[in-house]
């Protein structure tokens, strides 16, 4: 992250890490609802 830190903007990088904790989100809404349709 250090790496994108200094290629990006301050902004882009903030916008990158909203969308990586959204996907982070969504994989684990995924996950549970697979979970709870297994058992």
């Amino acid at each position: 992250m250090l790496y994108y830190g200094v290629i990006f903007e301050n902004g882009s990088e903030l916008a990158l890490n909203s969308v990586f904790m959204g996907n982070a989100c969504v994989f684990l809404a995924v996950f549970r609802f697979l979970k709870t349709q297994s058992f």
